[in-house]
């Protein structure tokens, strides 16, 4: 089968993703499954839970221990789920501040260039916690979820989930 590129405008690719099963989900196989080429039957719609819309106008469902909070964005998300964590598990932050990304951010810091020490022109991008902590507010989607995999293990609790 050869594979043809097609250009499609941001809603047709916002679309997209927001039909995406898997991370690693082929757009072709999301353009087959909505078409019905694989003769699968007719196209469910996606769950309550799955709605999602655009970064800015987010419509997203937080799950962490085992409530269901809907959030608004990706940065909104995150940090409701490390306020909730710190409330469960105090010095969360200070044990979280310890461990930094992969780029080596830190996903909370006490000072906005703190977050982003080898991008100092990045702190811009941090935003307040809570009075004395700051978060990384620069991230996808799927840099949230990492987060979030990494704060449950820095706390010892169960991932919270970004539906």
């Amino acid at each position: 089968m050869s594979l043809t590129p097609i250009p499609v405008d941001l809603d047709v690719y916002k679309a997209l993703e927001a039909n995406r099963r898997t991370f690693d989900e082929p757009h072709n196989s999301i353009l087959r499954r909505l078409l019905n080429l694989n003769g699968d039957g007719p196209v469910e719609s996606p769950s309550a839970d799955r709605v999602r819309s655009s970064r800015t106008t987010g419509d997203y469902i937080l799950e962490i221990g085992g409530e269901k909070i809907r959030v608004r964005s990706i940065r909104e998300a995150l940090s409701s789920a490390l306020l909730k964590i710190e409330a469960l598990r105090p010095g969360f932050f200070e044990k979280l501040t310890n461990r930094p990304t992969t780029r080596g951010r830190r996903i909370v810091a006490r000072s906005p260039g703190d977050v982003y020490p080898n991008k100092p022109h990045l702190a811009t991008h941090a935003a307040p916690l809570n009075g004395e902590w700051y978060f990384d507010t620069n991230i996808s989607r799927r840099a949230c979820e990492r987060y979030l995999v990494i704060a449950a293990l820095v706390a010892g609790i169960p991932s919270p989930r970004l539906l």
